[in-house]
């Protein structure tokens, strides 16, 4: 098995509890990857894409698990979108994702839009993974619950788990969360 660790908006692989996941995972003699996707402040599609397929090898992409935070669960799913028909990982966990950059706490991200210019391809997503975790939390400030509920709606498929945090925030450094246990068990 590989993981593949993504960041956000405004971060990198050393922000929140990147690293820590990162020691625990080679800890367990895991392949991990945590690389720093390019200008972080404003991402575009294909940078981060590029960035990630060159990360990865394909004979990976079975037993690829990828962890997502944020943004970086945006981006997880514009790359599932990208993967040879019939390939597909094994599961993405998405931590604080998301499917819309308009949404009535954050309102809109000019800096992060070039990752919705499209409609997402949620048929070829859902073929692309064979395990959804979609993690939530009950106060986020920017991920309202009915946005992660909605992104639970329309990645509906027998393997979708849905998670909810309570009081968690963003589940970010600025909530407490260098850690994050859950991540690690689920893994």
């Amino acid at each position: 098995m590989s993981i593949l660790i993504l960041h956000g908006w405004e971060n990198n692989s050393s922000g929140n509890w990147f690293p820590w996941l990162k020691t625990e995972l080679e800890k367990l003699e895991e392949t991990v990857y945590a690389p720093d996707l390019p200008n972080s402040d404003f991402p575009k599609q294909k940078e981060w894409l590029t960035k990630i397929n060159e990360t990865i090898k394909d004979e990976q992409i079975e037993e690829l698990v990828i962890v997502g935070h944020s943004m970086g669960a945006v981006a997880i799913l514009r790359f599932l979108e990208t993967l040879e028909e019939g390939k597909k990982i094994k599961c993405a966990i998405l931590v604080g994702g998301f499917t819309t950059n308009k949404n009535e706490r954050a309102g809109h991200i000019k800096a992060i839009s070039d990752f919705f210019k499209t409609p997402f391809n949620w048929e070829k997503i859902k073929q692309s993974c064979e395990k959804f975790i979609i993690i939530a939390s009950d106060n986020d400030p920017y991920i309202p619950m009915k946005e992660s509920e909605k992104l639970r709606s329309l990645l509906n498929k027998p393997n979708t788990e849905f998670i909810v945090e309570h009081n968690a925030g963003h589940m970010n450094k600025e909530s407490g969360f260098i850690k994050y246990e859950r991540v690690l068990e689920l893994i």
